[in-house]
């Protein structure tokens, strides 16, 4: 399976929420924009739909593996 945990810095640059996305059915960006005639702000928005939050931190997702 081809999933993982990620940092996100879409909301914050400096301070990047980590989340996990399930990206084994994700297309190649490229790929979408020419066959399907998608922008690449369509393809990111349908790309975080496979997104889930996880923790505000490193830290806290750590914290979360103890629980």
């Amino acid at each position: 399976m081809n999933c993982g945990e990620i940092f996100d810095y879409k909301e914050d640059k400096n301070k990047p929420t980590v989340v996990f996305w399930e990206h084994e059915n994700a297309g190649e960006k490229e790929m979408l924009m020419r066959e399907e005639g998608l922008t690449e702000d369509q393809v990111e928005e349908s790309a975080r739909e496979n997104v889930f939050y996880i923790a505000d931190t490193f830290s806290d997702f750590l914290d979360k593996l103890h629980d």
